[in-house]
């Protein structure tokens, strides 16, 4: 896919670089790993789990659905600490001064 979004005439290089990722996030979706039956860790996950990988990621689907229909931030997953395993940042649209 590079030769087809790199290299042509008239296009920035910014402009091949968002055209290029596009492609990259198009082609992703048809990637073999994205779907159970072609992806061996999701099959080994439900042979170990005898499936309940599936019902916990429901589970999660479900709490972080509710989280975002009530309006409430998701809480960090356990053992995971801002600053140390997850970077912060003030998003653009913060009433904050810097």
């Amino acid at each position: 896919m590079e030769p087809a979004t790199t290299g042509l005439h008239g296009v920035t290089r910014r402009h091949e670089e968002v055209v290029a990722f596009a492609a990259r996030q198009i082609l992703d979706v048809f990637s073999p790993a994205n779907f159970v039956p072609t992806n061996p860790e999701v099959i080994e996950r439900v042979r170990r789990t005898g499936g309940g990988n599936f019902v916990e990621g429901g589970r999660n689907w479900l709490e972080d659905t509710t989280l975002l229909l009530a309006g409430e931030a998701a809480p960090l997953p356990k053992g995971f600490a801002v600053g140390r395993d997850v970077a912060v940042t003030r998003s653009r649209s913060s009433s904050a001064t810097t």
